[in-house]
């Protein structure tokens, strides 16, 4: 005999045994009805049995599921607060060689005024001191002129 259900969809359907009722047999109809409410009892365990483990199984799946999204958002979390503190870091790294390079600009540029400033204060020395010279030379060419000229008056 064909089934109209197939195997693998047995268990989307509630199926009870059924049986024909027998006319003018007293005795033997509360045994069919026995037999029947057996039946009826035993698939409805069945199915309720299944329909449990069906709930259990959903259960789990839904706790594992859940567990899996806890463990995933940790790890975000745990992700976000790594990516921050590579931040703060990158920020601390990114000042303290801004400073730094502010300090050797300024230590190099402090060094090369120092000795342009001291090459010019050396040539304008010189330029002085050979101004006092030539001045030195003309006082005393004016020196003799003078004496020169007084033993002349």
């Amino acid at each position: 005999m064909d089934n109209v259900i197939e195997q693998n969809e047995l268990d989307k359907h509630t199926i009870q045994r059924y049986q024909f009722k027998v006319l003018g047999a007293g005795n033997r109809e509360d045994e069919i009805i026995n037999n029947e409410t057996m039946d009826i009892d035993s698939s409805e365990n069945k199915h309720i049995l299944q329909n449990e483990i069906n709930d259990e199984k959903q259960n789990q799946f839904v706790e594992e599921l859940l567990k899996k999204s806890d463990l995933l958002s940790t790890n975000i979390i745990k992700l976000q607060m790594q990516i921050e503190k590579q931040e703060r870091d990158f920020a601390n790294r990114l000042k303290d060689t801004v400073e730094r390079e502010k300090e050797i600009s300024f230590n190099e540029g402090y060094e090369k005024s120092k000795v342009e400033l001291e090459n010019k204060y050396e040539e304008k020395i010189s330029v002085y001191i050979e101004t006092a010279r030539k001045l030195d030379a003309k006082i005393q060419e004016l020196d003799g002129f003078l004496k020169k000229w007084k033993r002349i008056y």
